[in-house]
């Protein structure tokens, strides 16, 4: 499980692509808990959204 700050949240199974703002550019699931898989599915996504790839990008677990 992915450690959180906060014990009450806990990890809903999806991962948000956020800009530099923090706005969700695109939200997925089916990959785990682990971030290098995220990472892969979020560079693909993006790959074929080139209009969301600039700095800033991060890949992050949804919290709930």
């Amino acid at each position: 499980e992915i450690p959180t700050p906060q014990s009450n949240q806990r990890f809903t199974g999806n991962w948000l692509v956020k800009d530099m703002h923090g706005n969700v550019l695109y939200r997925f699931g089916g990959v785990g808990n682990v971030q290098s898989d995220a990472n892969r599915v979020a560079m693909a996504w993006l790959r074929g959204n080139q209009q969301h790839m600039r700095d800033g990008i991060t890949v992050v677990p949804e919290m709930a």
